[in-house]
């Protein structure tokens, strides 16, 4: 059985995931989640 055959689910997978960091990216979700990343680090160490 080829390769491609056999890992096409893991390929496919792959590829929608990166799509779905690109979307994510240019809509600027990374910035939700930054903000959202700091205020939980904040609340951990107790300043906020």
């Amino acid at each position: 059985m080829n390769t491609l055959q056999k890992n096409w689910p893991a390929l496919t997978l792959t590829f929608l995931g990166i799509v779905f960091l690109i979307y994510g990216g240019l809509r600027g979700e990374y910035l939700a989640v930054l903000r959202k990343a700091v205020m939980v680090c904040l609340e951990c160490v107790g300043i906020g």
